[in-house]
């Protein structure tokens, strides 16, 4: 069977999903005029100095990751019966972490050919990712089961999720060494390969002669991304805080609708790895430590309006690592949580663009 079964619909179908998920985000002109704010850095230093010190070096641990992860599963396919499952889910937890920590920056590179949505096929209401695996178990031709041919196939089939259920499934694992498990292992393998060239592609985008970062260094256009350096940094600043609205839309939201659906089909992320909450709070460190590189010359005030939202979102998160929790004690744990990140997205588009002297825009989540 060849992979093209759910390219099209999902890719026709992709900004309206995004879009009834409340990733519409918002378009906010800044009130002030800039010239009567108090003196910034020049915006073309903060976005060269994002990408080269945030945006970059986080990307290229993600690709180490992704190669480790592509290297245990080739290892352990070459002698399942002796492998060590470990080393896939830890392989797994160390990607998982690193693209946590990047995930949000959508700008240039990671925009191309929906190489985000390849790498993290998520929030999946209807199942994509499930439909993807089937296809892809049921695939006999091993020519289709190569980086390139995936690209061309269902968005669902490329990414973390369905390595997430080849080795977190009930009976994933024990699957895997059994005798028909080779299937199994050639899927986890592919997607594993697939993943490795997503994440290169990104980043030989930001680091090449011709990339992204030589453009800003040129202060010049990229592709569509940005006109110049100075278009880039609102693009950039723009990017993190539609992640922190992404949060409280998406992934807080849906571990609100799972803590308080206990019988529902549970819809937040890497629920079957027990993520959910590390990555959020990964998410959400990050985003932090992003930020701090465009509010060095913000008011004292506005630093501790930001310091203030971000510590108590981080303060409910926290809630949920108490042990033995009853329904009620997480329910309750779901909404402060989830009231904490509405304040703390609220806060920055309310802060940032009198903060910065930048304006906040369409960011790439909406597919402009």
């Amino acid at each position: 069977m060849r992979l093209q079964g759910f390219v099209v619909k999902e890719t026709q179908n992709l900004q309206e999903h995004l879009l009834k998920d409340g990733m519409k985000i918002f378009h906010i002109a800044t009130l002030a005029v800039l010239a009567n704010l108090p003196a910034q850095a020049d915006p073309a230093s903060m976005a060269r100095n994002f990408a080269e010190t945030f945006a970059i070096p986080r990307f290229q641990a993600v690709a180490v990751a992704a190669h480790a992860q592509q290297d245990a599963w080739m290892k352990f396919c070459g002698d399942r019966r002796r492998g060590d499952t470990k080393s896939l889910t830890g392989a797994f937890n160390d990607i998982g972490d690193a693209w946590a920590k990047v995930e949000f920056v959508r700008i240039g590179p990671a925009a191309v050919g929906l190489r985000v949505e390849r790498f993290n096929w998520w929030l999946d209401r209807i199942n994509a990712t499930g439909k993807a695996l089937d296809t892809l178990m049921a695939t006999k031709d091993a020519g289709d089961l190569t980086p390139e041919k995936l690209a061309m196939g269902s968005v669902a089939g490329q990414g973390l999720p369905i390595i997430e259920r080849l080795l977190f499934d009930k009976g994933a694992l024990a699957a895997l060494k059994r005798k028909d498990g080779a299937q199994r292992c050639a899927v986890g393998e592919a997607v594993a390969r697939g993943q490795s060239a997503i994440i290169d592609a990104i980043v030989t985008d930001w680091t090449s002669p011709t990339g992204a970062d030589a453009a800003l260094i040129a202060n010049t256009r990229w592709n569509m991304a940005f006109a110049d350096a100075k278009e880039a940094a609102s693009v950039m600043l723009t990017d993190l805080a539609a992640g922190l609205e992404g949060l409280k839309d998406l992934k807080v939201a849906m571990l609100f609708h799972d803590t308080t659906n206990p019988k529902a089909p549970r819809l937040a992320e890497d629920t079957r790895s027990g993520r959910t909450v590390r990555d959020i709070a990964l998410n959400l460190t990050a985003i932090r430590e992003g930020l701090s590189t465009f509010t060095v010359d913000a008011s004292a005030s506005d630093k501790a309006k930001l310091d203030k939202a971000f510590d108590d979102a981080a303060a409910a998160l926290k809630a949920f690592e108490k042990p033995n929790m009853t329904e009620e004690e997480r329910s309750a744990a779901a909404r402060l949580t989830l009231a904490a990140f509405v304040t703390l997205s609220q806060t920055a588009m309310s802060v940032l663009p009198a903060a910065t002297g930048l304006t906040l825009g369409f960011n790439n989540l909406d597919g402009d």
